[in-house]
């Protein structure tokens, strides 16, 4: 099975400076790789629970019986699964996702009503979301504070980060290496990442260490980079609206 070698060790600052012969998750190869992981959910049952307490625990803690949920970039729902096993709320939960994944993914739950796709913003099914949630996705947009304030737009009560690659560094684009491809790749100034949200309407909630990785053989080419450009953990963050 084809899975990520880490990072390469290049710096830019935005994507006019990379060849636009871009690597991408918009492929066959990822889509049956997600299929396969919802069709053995039961396999990494309790693994996806623990990467997804911090959405988990934020639905539980909301009153309301339905909750609507905006995710970026969530896959074929390797948050909404084990999110539905962890909860009795009702769960509206969409999802955008490049064009063959979201295609790919709304064929495969086309018999459930409860979790929806679209490739862009402007598709997504509702006006409001109760939850904006991104989980490790943010780093792979072309242009991550526009997504941040699109996610803004529908004015969820909770804006969630999970697993943010941020942290005391300057911000900058690279490449992460998945089988053949190199994908673009933001790490992101943890100071700048608050204070876009922050400048949308929202108060920083929770800010806490995920999982320190400075001795993560998966993270180990993250620490070839200059040590301005390197990051010790990633991080879990919660805003709520003002």
């Amino acid at each position: 099975m084809t899975k990520s070698n880490g990072w390469i060790n290049v710096i830019y600052n935005s994507y006019s400076e990379i060849s636009l012969d871009l690597g991408t998750y918009n492929n066959d190869d990822w889509i049956n790789k997600q299929k396969n992981r919802v069709k053995n959910f039961d396999k990494e049952r309790d693994i996806t629970i623990k990467r997804n307490k911090l959405l988990i625990d934020t639905v539980n803690s909301i009153e309301k019986r339905k909750i609507s949920i905006l995710d970026y970039g969530g896959g074929f729902g390797l948050s909404y699964l084990p999110l539905i096993e962890s909860t009795d709320k009702n769960i509206e939960y969409h999802i955008i996702e490049v064009p063959k994944v979201s295609n790919a993914a709304s064929e495969f739950y086309s018999n459930n009503q409860s979790i929806s796709f679209s490739h862009c913003f402007q598709e997504a099914c509702k006006k409001e979301y109760d939850i904006g949630y991104i989980r490790t996705s943010l780093q792979y947009a072309n242009d991550w504070k526009l997504v941040l304030k699109s996610i803004s737009s529908f004015m969820p009560e909770k804006i969630v980060l999970s697993d943010a690659s941020i942290g005391n560094i300057k911000t900058f684009l690279t490449f992460q290496s998945w089988g053949s491809q190199k994908i673009p790749y933001w790490f992101i100034n943890e100071d700048e990442l608050i204070k876009t949200i922050t400048s949308l309407g929202y108060l920083l909630e929770k800010n806490s260490i995920s999982r320190d990785i400075r001795y993560d053989d998966s993270w180990k080419t993250q620490r070839k980079y200059p040590k301005e450009y390197r990051i010790d953990s990633i991080k879990n963050l919660i805003f709520s609206r003002v």
